[in-house]
């Protein structure tokens, strides 16, 4: 959705201009957090809209998972190191999978 413009704005599109301007910061900001640890969301997804959607939805549910649980960022970033571990080694040779010793 987009603004209405500036000149001749009545006071209903004023406060829907206000209510949108205000829920799209929100988003933004909520957005900025979760790219903050989960970094899969920093560039483009690039899969069909639908998975993206479903991408999204399922980190939000982790995310909130992760809060209500109690996970400490130590243990994310311990998962996060061996998830790195993991993609970096796909790329040897005949796909062999090998454990990085980073430990």
């Amino acid at each position: 959705m987009k603004l209405y413009p500036r000149r001749q704005l009545t006071e209903s599109r004023r406060l829907f201009n206000y209510h949108l301007s205000r829920s799209r910061r929100v988003v933004e900001s909520a957005f900025g957090i979760l790219a903050g640890k989960w970094r899969i969301l920093n560039k483009p997804i690039e899969t069909s809209p639908d998975m993206a959607d479903r991408i999204v939805k399922y980190i939000c549910v982790l995310h909130n998972t992760v809060i209500d649980r109690g996970v400490d960022e130590a243990s994310l970033l311990e998962l996060q190191n061996q998830e790195d571990s993991f993609s970096t080694n796909l790329d040897e040779p005949e796909g062999r999978v090998t454990r990085s010793n980073n430990r």
